[in-house]
């Protein structure tokens, strides 16, 4: 009994010791909502550069990633407010494809333009634009997987050195069809095979009237400038959402914590997801909280509203 209490001890330690906690609670960071994918009449969007930047600064938002196909808008000209607690960071959406199936990444934060490197394969295409857009010193998003049925988690689960993609991209396909899996599944298959990726939610706006507000990411940093917001990115401090607004986030060695904003009269539940897209626990106030128990793999979160609004919140491995 002695041996069993102390093995029991001895793997909570050693749990505490290895699984590095998140502290987003903490005072020196703050959050910033942004959107990574817009167009404008650079390529195939309806608006002036000017006109976009407007609209997403005047709505709450705190930064901007112009991602024009195949060119890199210049920004300098337009973000001359250095004040307005708004920045804009360079962007591209890098427009590939493999025989007819599309193949587009976003490159953030260099304004060097990346062009499309071909591939003979879906995933050889996938691997080389990735390449070359952290060779331009660049970080890569994979766009939209579902979007024409383009490729799934049998493609990016072998991908190196990318850990962004779109979970939700209006108009997209997010839940899936016939034998094809939902963005939530790609998602939970790519995880499961011990790859870190990341869901963000985008507008890929290129109707200001009608493509905007759709999706963002809120991104908890301790600065609002271009690296912080990137590093935050690839370290997966944010949350994606269509319409659902958290107020706190924290993952300790001992437990994965929510605090929900909830509106009046709605109603919310929160899943707790873990290896092979297992349901691990729900939860139905606006404080849901799941604690480690050392058998899970990775544990992420979602968390939809009674309107069918959803908060997309990262995955955190841990290490045994």
């Amino acid at each position: 009994m002695k041996r069993k209490v102390l093995l029991i001890i001895t793997s909570f330690v050693f749990l505490i010791l290895t699984f590095a906690p998140i502290q987003l609670f903490s005072q020196e960071y703050k959050w910033f909502k942004g959107n990574t994918h817009t167009h404008t009449i650079n390529s195939d969007g309806d608006s002036p550069p000017r006109v976009v930047v407007r609209w997403y600064r005047d709505h709450g938002y705190n930064f901007l990633m112009i991602t024009d196909h195949n060119f890199v808008t210049e920004i300098k000209y337009i973000d001359t407010d250095k004040n307005d607690d708004f920045i804009l960071i360079y962007g591209e959406e890098v427009t590939d494809s493999y025989k007819k199936t599309p193949v587009h990444l976003n490159c953030f934060g260099t304004g060097v333009y990346v062009s499309p490197q071909k591939g003979n394969s879906v995933i050889e295409t996938l691997q080389r634009n990735i390449d070359a857009i952290r060779k331009a010193g660049g970080v890569p998003q994979i766009n939209h997987p579902n979007w024409h049925w383009a490729f799934n988690d049998n493609e990016m689960k072998v991908l190196k050195n990318c850990k962004l993609f779109e979970i939700f991209n209006p108009g997209c396909n997010y839940f899936g069809g016939l034998d094809t899996p939902s963005m939530e599944k790609v998602w939970d298959s790519i995880l499961t095979a011990g790859v870190v990726m990341y869901g963000m939610a985008v507008d890929d706006m290129h109707k200001l009237a009608t493509d905007t507000g759709k999706g963002w990411v809120m991104v908890k940093a301790k600065e609002l400038t271009t690296e912080a917001i990137l590093n935050a990115l690839e370290n997966g401090q944010f949350y994606a959402s269509n319409g659902v607004t958290i107020d706190e986030w924290n993952v300790t060695p001992e437990k994965y914590e929510i605090k929900i904003k909830g509106k009046s009269d709605w109603k919310y539940v929160t899943r707790f997801i873990g290896e092979g897209g297992k349901l691990l626990k729900k939860d139905g106030s606006l404080n849901p909280v799941y604690r480690f128990n050392g058998t899970e793999k990775y544990v992420r979160a979602v968390v939809m509203d009674s309107n069918g609004n959803f908060a997309w919140l990262q995955p955190y491995f841990i290490k045994k």
